[in-house]
């Protein structure tokens, strides 16, 4: 399987395929080579670390209330998704940041700016000391409904 997938992204073919999905969904595939067509948030503004240290958690919660906020999603389904805003992650975890550095850019038109600001900068967590690696799989699910914790 890792070669197959590994023959498809040098002989183009994933991308063909990617763009033919994009395409069908109603989206303008010419953004996969050419991405500054896409549309563009009037700021775009750093989150800065307030302290340097190894990012030990990130929580993704925080992250997707406070792109919601931004406009980046919906609370509601009548809602429009604004597709210019939004958070650029820079910091995951186990990352090293020094205080100052930017944990992430956030793209915006001031429309709950401070509030999800606020909430990112809560999402992080940091130490002094480096993280142990994620597992790569933590579980693995087969047809027949058995779970095998790894």
């Amino acid at each position: 399987p890792r070669e197959r997938a590994a023959e498809q992204l040098n002989n183009g073919s994933a991308l063909e395929r990617f763009e033919s999905m994009v395409d069908a969904q109603g989206g303008d595939a010419r953004v996969i080579a050419q991405p500054e067509l896409l549309p563009k948030a009037p700021q775009r503004i750093p989150l800065l670390s307030p302290r340097r240290g190894y990012v030990t958690q990130l929580d993704a919660r925080a992250v997707g209330d406070a792109a919601v906020w931004l406009g980046a999603g919906r609370r509601i389904k009548s809602d429009k998704v604004d597709p210019r805003v939004g958070v650029e992650l820079c910091a995951k975890v186990g990352s090293y940041v020094e205080a100052g550095e930017p944990l992430l850019w956030i793209h915006h038109d001031d429309r709950g700016f401070e509030a999800a600001k606020e909430k990112l900068l809560t999402a992080y967590q940091f130490s002094d000391d480096k993280p142990p690696p994620a597992p790569l799989i933590y579980e693995v699910i087969t047809s027949s409904s058995t779970r095998t914790k790894i």
